[in-house]
Formats: structure tokens, C-alpha cells, sequence
């Protein structure tokens, strides 16, 4: 061209934008602003050019070609993953199953060890009262391991039991007992003075309770031993603890 125009048009679609000097051309087509589909016009064109071959015309050197962009990064293996997540909810719902049953044998051991500390009391013994009486004494402690077996052979099957068997103990002595005896319901124990019987009661709390020799029955229980531990018992009244009287 003999002549540099001194106002170019860009054409953008249906958009004409300008005129802008040719200075500014060159500063948008450094910048990267002109488009690869604009169109360039001046007076003296016979028609919309294309931008490569306007900028040509007008000694702009076209803008290089862009350099390749790399190639999609590889996909991980994500294989390892999915078989561990696999495992991960394969096992959760066991591991849920094994805290509630070690939960559920926590309460209820809670449960047992609350009620042989809480209900298995002959009532309260007087200790000073039995002075002088070691053996009798001795075969209270003895008595109190048939007490919490009793107890927790209710509590578990909601039965009274019927032998010796049925809560696990023996009629083997211990200490100061010559003798155990479950009979209907009723524990019944061979003392060195004379025979003890501890009759079971329950109220509506599942709280048992046993009544010793001629104690008065507890008020709003039920007997679960049906044999009158008062009857039963031939252990006198003076060697017998407060609570038994």
C-alpha cells in the first residue's frame, strides 16, 4: 500500500467497532484482543478483509501460532480405592453389630452388679448383735453367694428357680453351712445353730429382696419362695441378727 490509512474499522460479527488508528491495530493485536475471525476494513478496501491478511497489508506482523497444549493427564488407577472402600462399608455395618453387643453386655452387666449390691441385703445385718457368734456370722457370708446367683438366674430368665441346679450352685458346704437347700423357691441353709431360711420377694421394679427367718415380709413385694421363711427357720431368736428377728 502507498498510503498508511488513518482509520481502521474491525468488523466482529454483526458488530462494527472503530475507527481506531493503526497504532492501536498493532497494540491490540500484541495484546492478543483481535480475534482470529475479525474482519478489518479502511477506506480504500474494496470489501471486508480477513485479520491475517489485513494486518498484512498494514505490516503487522500476524500473531505466531499458539503452541500445542498438552495432552489430558492420565486417569489414576482408581481401582485400589474402590476395593477398599468395599471393605471399608463390608465391614462397618459388623463393626456397628460388635460395639452394640459389647454395649448391650456392659449394661447389663451394670445392671446385675447394681442389683446384688442394691437388693441382695439380708436386710441390713447388725454385725455387733451377732458377737460372740463367728459361725453364724460365717454362714451368712456363705449364704450370700446363693443370694446373687438367685437373683441373677430372675433377672435373666424371669423364672423362679426350682433346684440348686437351675442357678448354677451346689448343695456343697461353704464355710459354716453344713447344708443348701432350694425348695420351692425358698433357700434354705444348715447353720451350725439351727436352719435359715432367706425367702425371695420382687415388686414391679424387678427388685428382689430376701426376708431372713422371722423378719417381717417387705412391704409391697411378692414372694417368689412360697415356703414362710419365719416357719422354716429353727435358728432361735437370740442367735439370730436383728434383721432375721
Amino acid at each position: 500500500m502507498s498510503t498508511t490509512p488513518t482509520e481502521i474499522w474491525i468488523g466482529r460479527g454483526k458488530d462494527q467497532l472503530g475507527p481506531h488508528a493503526p497504532d492501536k491495530i498493532r497494540q491490540l493485536q500484541a495484546e492478543g484482543a483481535l480475534r482470529a475471525d475479525d474482519l478489518l476494513w479502511w477506506d480504500g478496501l474494496a470489501e471486508w478483509t480477513a485479520r491475517d491478511a489485513a494486518l498484512a497489508l498494514l505490516g503487522i506482523e500476524a500473531a505466531p501460532a499458539p503452541f500445542p497444549a498438552p495432552p489430558p493427564m492420565p486417569v489414576p488407577n482408581v481401582a485400589p480405592a474402590s476395593v477398599a472402600s468395599t471393605s471399608t462399608s463390608t465391614t462397618t455395618p459388623q463393626r456397628q453389630r460388635a460395639l452394640v453387643a459389647v454395649f448391650g453386655g456392659l449394661v447389663t452387666f451394670a445392671i446385675l452388679a447394681a442389683a446384688a449390691f442394691t437388693f441382695l441385703r439380708t436386710p441390713n445385718l447388725s454385725l455387733p448383735s451377732l458377737a460372740g457368734r463367728s459361725d453364724l456370722v460365717e454362714a451368712l457370708s456363705g449364704a450370700a453367694m446363693y443370694k446373687t446367683a438367685y437373683a441373677e438366674y430372675v433377672m435373666s430368665t424371669d423364672r423362679v428357680p426350682q433346684s440348686l441346679a437351675d442357678i448354677g450352685m451346689s448343695s456343697a458346704p461353704y464355710g459354716a453351712l453344713s447344708g443348701v437347700r432350694l425348695e420351692a423357691g425358698t433357700l434354705l441353709f444348715d447353720t451350725p445353730r439351727g436352719a435359715l431360711a432367706l425367702q425371695p420377694y420382687r415388686n414391679a421394679n424387678y427388685q428382689i429382696w430376701f426376708r431372713c427367718g422371722r423378719a417381717a415380709p417387705p412391704a409391697g413385694m411378692t414372694a417368689l419362695g412360697t415356703i414362710d421363711s419365719a416357719s422354716a427357720t429353727t435358728v432361735s431368736d437370740g442367735d439370730l441378727p436383728d434383721d432375721c428377728r
